[in-house]
Formats: C-alpha cells, sequence, structure tokens
C-alpha cells in the first residue's frame, strides 16, 4: 500500500500499488479488406468499418472513447492518407457506439444518426461542455 488520497468526505484512503500503477492497455486495430475500398477495423471489444469513396472515406461507428476513435482514425489515415474521414455512421446510441463521437466531430468528420437522436446529440453528446470524468479533446 503507497499511495493516500483523500475520499470524497476528506477521509484519506490507501491504495494497493497494483491499482496506483496501472495503465490503460494499448489500442489495437486491425484491419480485414472485405472487398476493394472496404475494410474492417477490428479490436478490442467493438469495430468499425471503413469504406473509401473517390475524395473521402467514410467510416461506420466511432465506438467506446477517443482513444479508440483516435487509433481508428490514425489507422485510415494511414491506409488512405490524401483521403479525410468526412463521415462517421453511428448506429445505436449506446455507450458503446456513441463514445468516440465527440472526437469523430473535434477530428473534423460530420455525424449521420437517426434524426430521432438529433436532440440528444446536439445538446449532451457534441456539445462544448467539459466532460469531468474523461475530458476529451472536444
Amino acid at each position: 500500500m503507497s499511495d493516500i488520497r483523500p475520499n470524497d468526505c476528506g477521509q484519506p484512503i490507501t491504495m494497493p500499488q497494483n491499482v496506483v500503477n496501472v495503465r490503460p492497455q494499448a489500442v489495437n486495430v486491425t484491419t480485414t479488406t472485405l472487398v476493394l475500398g472496404v475494410t474492417y477495423l477490428q479490436g478490442g471489444t467493438d469495430h468499425s468499418v471503413a469504406v473509401e469513396f473517390n475524395d473521402y472515406v467514410a467510416l461506420v461507428e466511432a465506438p467506446i472513447d477517443q482513444a479508440r476513435t483516435l487509433a481508428v482514425f490514425d489507422t485510415v489515415r494511414r491506409m488512405y492518407p490524401n483521403k479525410p474521414v468526412k463521415y462517421v455512421v453511428n448506429s445505436p446510441n449506446h455507450f458503446d457506439h456513441l463514445g468516440g463521437i465527440r472526437t469523430a466531430f473535434h477530428q473534423g468528420a460530420t455525424i449521420i444518426t437517426h434524426a430521432s437522436n438529433f436532440d440528444f446529440y446536439k445538446n449532451e453528446v457534441l456539445s462544448h461542455d467539459m466532460w469531468t470524468r474523461d475530458p476529451d479533446h472536444l
């Protein structure tokens, strides 16, 4: 036991060394070409699909969180260096499907989702208010 920090009530708590030293696992993105111009981006629990067009790339899903979405964007940029990720198609608005939407928006992508999600995305997901639990680039 080594790290002593106050809890929410100001009381000291001691954290085990293995908790203090934990580091997030590196984000892994592997690619599988499904057909020419369509690539399955795997890794972790949730995946994306990149679809190449003449002047841009559309991405289906920006899941989990900022780290995952940045890794997917970096992979797509290496695959298609002269084509921006112009669109991100989001399926359901569950946390595991929209966790990287703020990051995709910050990267310049237009978010495509069902019309019923518009107010929620505009007022909550894509608002420029700081996320305090896990601050992100937006």
